[in-house]
């Protein structure tokens, strides 16, 4: 969290940072290999307000898709809700080239 918080005083390619919390998110979550501390980067990376209006608007969409398609504990998202997040991912990446 703190190396984000820094570089906010520098520019960010906020929505970058989007795609790349939500690639190693999902990429976690494909391999199985959940663990603490992948949870506190993907939490650190969302949890810090965006300057550029698309990216934030980007951001709380990402963290809404929880409550709208929770998981059984300990998973915050069911399965329909990390095909959401998966959906966000690709259109992103397809926006970009990517």
């Amino acid at each position: 969290m703190f190396g984000l918080a820094k570089k906010k005083r520098e520019k960010v390619d906020e929505v970058g940072v989007i795609i790349g919390a939500l690639e190693r998110f999902i990429s976690h979550i494909e391999k199985d290999d959940w663990d603490k501390n992948s949870a506190w980067d993907f939490d650190d990376h969302m949890s810090i307000r965006f300057d550029d209006k698309r990216a934030e608007s980007l951001r709380q969409f990402v963290l809404q898709v929880a409550e709208a398609f929770p998981g059984k504990w300990p998973t915050a998202h069911s399965p329909e809700g990390i095909g959401v997040l998966r959906a966000i991912l690709e259109a992103l990446k397809k926006e970009r080239g990517l």
